[in-house]
């Protein structure tokens, strides 16, 4: 699989076609999904009830977060890689695009000619007005910075 860019998920997305985006916390899962050609990775904050042992998501740090995305992003998967703001990190504009960057600091991107992928938990209609294009998959909001 190629590097797979935010454009191409819009044409996808145009052409009507299904678009297959998995979950992974790891390196290793990580290099699955990328031999198996999936072309969205979500480190989830599920992570806290998968990986961590926790009774549910709200307990994630965003340590946590930063952690398991570096381990996704060392894997170098041609997949986009999108990370979850963790509970309590989007409460204003201001702290949803700080956490954001940190997560794209940690990895939650592609190569530098494509645009980060970050995504908050939203209800189904709502949005956070991050810098740059907005595109909804399921009811996770992404946001390319």
């Amino acid at each position: 699989m190629g590097k797979i860019t935010a454009q191409m998920i819009r044409e996808m997305k145009g052409r009507g076609q299904k678009i297959a985006s998995l979950t992974a916390y790891d390196f290793p899962m990580t290099r699955l999904l990328d031999e198996a050609g999936i072309p969205l990775i979500l480190v989830g904050d599920s992570l806290g009830m998968v990986v961590l042992g926790y009774p549910d998501t709200t307990h994630v740090t965003m340590a946590e977060m930063e952690h398991h995305i570096r381990a996704v992003a060392r894997a170098k998967p041609g997949a986009l890689i999108g990370g979850d703001l963790p509970y309590h990190s989007y409460e204003t504009i201001f702290s949803a695009d700080q956490s954001a960057r940190r997560l794209v600091a940690a990895g939650a991107t592609v190569p530098a000619a494509h645009p980060p992928l970050v995504n908050r938990w939203a209800g189904p209609w709502q949005t956070v007005p991050l810098h740059g294009n907005r595109f909804d998959v399921g009811s996770h909001l992404y946001a390319a910075l």
